[in-house]
């Protein structure tokens, strides 16, 4: 996980290397968009802190099959 990338940025680059490929980008933002509502991210497009890692880190759960 690289701490210079935002909470969305880790996500959507994980989901579009599990997610099965007949996904479009359109299917994997709204993916994205929901594990972060789910995980409550209040700005998901700040840098990353230990707590917004962690955040990631259960999204990333979440994301795979």
């Amino acid at each position: 996980m690289h701490r210079e990338l935002t909470v969305r940025e880790i996500l959507k680059s994980y989901a579009v290397m599990r997610l099965p490929r007949t996904f479009s980008v359109v299917a994997i933002e709204r993916v994205v968009q929901d594990v972060i509502e789910a995980l409550q991210v209040n700005d998901p497009f700040v840098s990353i802190c230990t707590f917004r890692r962690l955040q990631a880190h259960r999204g990333m759960k979440i994301i795979s099959p």
